[in-house]
C-alpha cells in the first residue's frame, strides 16, 4: 500500500523523500516512481525518480540513465523494463542493475 512518500506490505514499510507516484509489482520486488515535482511549495524537479525495492523493500538501485531526466512511467516485460521520460525519452533499462541498456526519442 503506498500513501504520500511511503509503501508498505504488511508490516514492512520505506519512506521516500517524496512523494510516490506509482508502485508496480515485478517478479523479484518492485519499482517505484517518485513524483517528480516534489511538492507544490517547491520550485525544483529531481532527476533518476525510479527505485528498485527487493521483497523485503529494501532499495537495490535507483534507475542510472545515459544522462539524468524525469520519469512518469514505466512498462514491464520479464527481464527489462522502458522507462517513460518526461522529455519523450523511452529508456531500455536492465531490471537486474537500473542501467540502461538503449534508449529512442518517441515523442
Amino acid at each position: 500500500m503506498k500513501k504520500n512518500n511511503t509503501f508498505s506490505i504488511g508490516d514492512r514499510s520505506i519512506t521516500f523523500l517524496h512523494k510516490i507516484m506509482s508502485v508496480d509489482k515485478v517478479k523479484d520486488g518492485y519499482l517505484v516512481i517518485l513524483n517528480y515535482w516534489c511538492d507544490a511549495d517547491l520550485n525544483y524537479s529531481f532527476e533518476d525518480n525510479i527505485y528498485k525495492l527487493n521483497d523485503n523493500l529494501e532499495i537495490q538501485w535507483q534507475i542510472q540513465g545515459y544522462k539524468p531526466r524525469c520519469y512518469v512511467g514505466i512498462f514491464v516485460d520479464e527481464k527489462n523494463f522502458r522507462a517513460i521520460s518526461c522529455d519523450g525519452m523511452s529508456v531500455e533499462t536492465d531490471m537486474a542493475t537500473g542501467k540502461t541498456i538503449s534508449e529512442k526519442f518517441v515523442k
